[in-house]
């Protein structure tokens, strides 16, 4: 099995014990997702090390084409599960929307999504 087919099969599992664990004890899983959020330093590192072992392996054996549509259906997919909440991000963010604050929270995130779509677009074009 390749690396990126090991990331894979992790991504799965770990999909299908969210799932099942959601619908035979909701609160249970809610309960430990709310313990990691606490936690924020911790969930910053290891979605940093997540982020950086993957992407290494993505990055590395596929193409930026591939890539690209993938994160398209992410997104799409992310969107389509944070819709419902939508009322509730709107007012939330309401008191946080200006440049500065964006900035100040969110610029590891835009330098990181800017950096894979200039990628993308020079692999493509």
């Amino acid at each position: 099995m390749s690396q990126i087919e090991i990331l894979a099969v992790v991504f799965s599992v770990l999909v299908l014990l969210k799932i099942v664990l959601f619908l035979l004890s909701p609160m249970v899983l809610f309960k430990f997702g709310k313990s990691f959020l606490k936690k924020s330093s911790l969930l910053w590192v290891v979605y940093i090390v997540i982020g950086a072992v993957s992407g290494y392996y993505v990055i590395v054996n596929v193409d930026a084409a591939s890539v690209g549509a993938v994160f398209l259906l992410a997104s799409a997919l992310i969107g389509i599960r944070l819709l419902p909440l939508s009322g509730k991000m709107i007012k939330a963010f309401e008191s946080e929307f200006s440049r500065k604050k964006v900035l100040e929270k969110h610029w590891f995130s835009l330098v990181v999504w800017a950096v894979l779509s200039i990628w993308i677009l020079i692999s493509v074009l």
